[in-house]
């Protein structure tokens, strides 16, 4: 889908779905595409990441926290890296993807309770308030917006493998015979260099 051309029907709605929340030119959040929504949700991923790390290193918290936060913060951060090569799809399919309705509303949300959290973290932190922070992070209700933002971006990475399968066939179409024997010339023992 070029930018513009279509929407896809998500459970957080894009346009055109019947979930959808309404979108108007009242509204005071603009438009966004499924690349930007990735990039977006991949750079609060990321923030989240450096919370969880940052109670897991706090003073207040004890051992067992500690080393629970620290493998969400592992978790978060591999959904950031995820979410980015996503987003970097897009860009090798020159598309910005559907049109999606709900995704600024959930991200804007979600770049204020992170907000927050870090603020109230940058103060010393007592294991009650660390704990509180780690509870307003989990019921940010991310996994809905991660999974919606898959479900969109699922067909892009079909489209991206199609590309790619295509592409090699033309590739070995140009080579003669369209069948290429398994492994390079390298791999089988040659030593084959272009004629200087």
């Amino acid at each position: 889908m070029r930018k513009g051309q279509g929407s896809v029907v998500l459970p957080f709605g894009t346009a055109g779905s019947r979930s959808a929340t309404p979108w108007h030119a009242s509204c005071s959040l603009r438009q966004m595409f499924l690349r930007e929504a990735l990039l977006r949700c991949s750079q609060l991923e990321d923030e989240v990441a450096s919370v969880y790390a940052g109670l897991a290193g706090c003073e207040a918290a004890t051992p067992d926290a500690a080393t629970a936060w620290a493998e969400v913060a592992r978790e978060e951060k591999q959904r950031a890296r995820l979410l980015y090569a996503l987003a970097e799809l897009t860009a090798v399919l020159d598309d910005d993807g559907p049109f999606l309705v709900q995704a600024p509303v959930q991200l804007a949300n979600l770049r204020r309770v992170v907000d927050n959290v870090r603020g109230r973290l940058a103060s010393t932190v007592d294991a009650c308030t660390a704990m509180r922070c780690a509870e307003a992070l989990e019921a940010t209700q991310r996994s809905e917006l991660h999974a919606g933002l898959l479900e969109v971006a699922e067909p892009e990475v079909r489209r991206l493998l199609s590309l790619i399968d295509s592409e090699t066939r033309n590739a070995h179409r140009a080579d003669g015979d369209g069948a290429k024997p398994r492994g390079s010339a390298r791999s089988r023992g040659s030593c084959a260099h272009p004629a200087s």
